[in-house]
């Protein structure tokens, strides 16, 4: 926002996108012809437009080809992802518990159920 086309185009040539190192010449025949053609008060006529179509077609296969490129390391590396390795087998290891170490639900459940019949018994003599 705020910037015109061209710089727009000039700074994706920085940037890891498609365009990434596109000539500035090609970037700037393309929009030359684009600008004479949709408000430019000179001729626009049959070689400046194969002039423009030829930038343009240019431009289209560059960013077709790195596009793929991208595209074909990305395969690359979900396929290195996606295949399994040498599986070896995986053991699991179970722990069995003393019976000095069970668990302490059931002697909190007993408290419990204690601390409920003794208080039961004490209103009831109320």
């Amino acid at each position: 926002m705020g910037k015109n086309f061209r710089s727009y185009l000039l700074d994706l040539r920085n940037t890891s996108t498609p365009f990434k190192g596109v000539r500035k010449a090609l970037i700037d025949t393309l929009l030359d012809g684009y600008e004479t053609a949709r408000c430019g008060t000179g001729v626009f006529g049959q070689s400046e437009y194969l002039r423009y179509q030829e930038a343009l077609s240019e431009l289209a296969t560059v960013v077709k080809a790195r596009i793929g490129s991208s595209q074909r390391q990305h395969q690359s590396a979900a396929k290195d992802l996606t295949q399994s390795p040498e599986v070896s087998p995986t053991t699991i290891q179970v722990t069995y518990l003393p019976s000095s170490q069970k668990s302490k639900r059931a002697k909190h459940f007993l408290e419990l159920k204690s601390f409920r019949d003794n208080y039961n018994t004490l209103e009831s003599t109320l």
